[in-house]
């Protein structure tokens, strides 16, 4: 039987149809091959995924073309694989070729459920892009259904053969290796990419008026997602993964950022009255920007006594306790913290606010753990040699904010 599926406003999305054979025990198998893939998609399907692969058997294909797919992507599904199955990675490196399907099949000894259209796995494609799909039921004792089927699988293990070097087998290793190559960049590397490439739009449609022929119609949101959840079920080697590719990937080994009086300061002065907690505050901006540095959001527990708001992304208050930041000769234990009503980051640390003045560099360096510290961290004092080389590393800003970081 062959039926319609689309969205944003059909009756159900792909995403919700995956999401429930997912969590069938009809199914034995799930294969997949997409173009693109991003953490905004995977979130949607990786719990559940998880589990089938604890019981079925999964194989999926993701292309990395044209910066469409994210590493943190391709490390969320192979975390929900959880090494039970297989995942791989597709490129050609002929010119003019991309590798564009978007096939997702479930299937058992009898029977097959495919799905053929336009969505990629990004929450755009699952949910509010405008996609259509041909959603194909076969049985398999049929003739006709039965070569379709064929048909269909034997693409899928051709997208998933590695003798031809177009198709690698995901590994640990292979994550790390094709960021520090440039071929999968993250999520920050795309959003500047994108960035970029808007702001130049938006120079050019200034420079010359442009009629807007179009209309903004609202379409029906994407499900939220309790992320951290998903981040839960992860084994380490995931994280892992992302610290040593942070590390790897060239210009992303430390952080820097300007002090304020927030940062500093003690709060009241006046006698009998209690000084501010010493906490030095991060923007989001500054920790979405490069999630892998901050270890985010896998080495995050949600504390489990929070009752406020969640964020857009479905984070409660997050925290990262006793993370080693070696400060001179002192190892320190700092615990961090993420809470969706402060909309920052902080880290709480007596010794870290005594070090520093309004206006010095706070500057945090990645270490591989080998010395018994996570992070190497100091505070670059105005009026320094080495003032002026980290402030020039400051080159993004903070809305409203006099705030100034980057990262080298």
């Amino acid at each position: 039987m062959i039926t319609i599926v689309d969205h944003p406003e059909g009756s159900k999305r792909l995403g919700e149809l995956l999401a429930e054979r997912l969590q069938s025990d009809v199914w034995s198998s799930f294969r997949a091959a997409v173009a693109f893939a991003k953490r905004s998609g995977v979130k949607h399907i990786a719990r559940d995924l998880r589990a089938f692969a604890d019981r079925g058997n999964v194989k999926i294909s993701i292309g990395i073309d044209h910066c469409g797919t994210s590493a943190e992507a391709i490390a969320d599904l192979f975390a929900a694989i959880n090494l039970k199955g297989e995942l791989w990675v597709f490129h050609n490196q002929a010119p003019n070729t991309t590798f564009h399907p978007k096939v997702y099949l479930f299937g058992n000894a009898e029977a097959a459920e495919c799905f053929i259209g336009s969505g990629n796995l990004t929450e755009g494609g699952l949910f509010t892009n405008y996609e259509t799909f041909v959603h194909l039921s076969l049985d398999r004792r049929d003739p006709t259904d039965g070569d379709v089927l064929a048909h269909i699988e034997r693409l899928l293990d051709e997208w998933a053969d590695g003798t031809k070097g177009t198709a690698l087998e995901v590994t640990d290793k292979l994550i790390a290796e094709l960021i520090e190559s440039g071929d999968l960049p993250t999520e920050a590397d795309i959003n500047r990419r994108t960035k970029a490439i808007t702001s130049r739009g938006e120079e050019s449609r200034k420079a010359v008026e442009v009629k807007t022929f179009f209309s903004a119609v609202r379409v029906p949101a994407a499900p939220r997602v309790v992320s951290y959840e998903m981040a839960a079920a992860k084994k380490e080697v995931p994280a892992a993964v992302r610290a040593e590719a942070a590390k790897a990937r060239p210009g992303v080994t430390g952080f820097v950022i300007t002090l304020q009086k927030t940062d500093v300061g003690v709060g009241q002065t006046t006698a009998g009255t209690s000084r501010r907690s010493p906490e030095l505050f991060l923007p989001v901006v500054c920790v979405r920007a490069n999630p892998e540095f901050w270890g985010w959001p896998e080495l995050f527990k949600p504390d489990q006594k929070y009752v406020g708001i969640t964020d857009k992304d479905g984070y409660p208050k997050m925290d990262r306790e006793g993370v080693r930041m070696r400060l001179g000769s002192e190892t320190l234990s700092v615990n961090w913290w993420y809470n969706p009503d402060k909309k920052d980051y902080r880290m709480r640390s007596e010794s870290l606010r005594s070090a520093g003045n309004i206006g010095d560099i706070l500057r945090i360096e990645l270490a591989d753990g080998k010395s018994g510290f996570d992070y190497y961290v100091e505070i670059v004092p105005k009026g320094t040699s080495l003032f002026g080389k980290y402030l020039a590393l400051c080159t993004e800003t903070v809305r409203n904010s006099p705030k100034k970081w980057g990262y080298y």
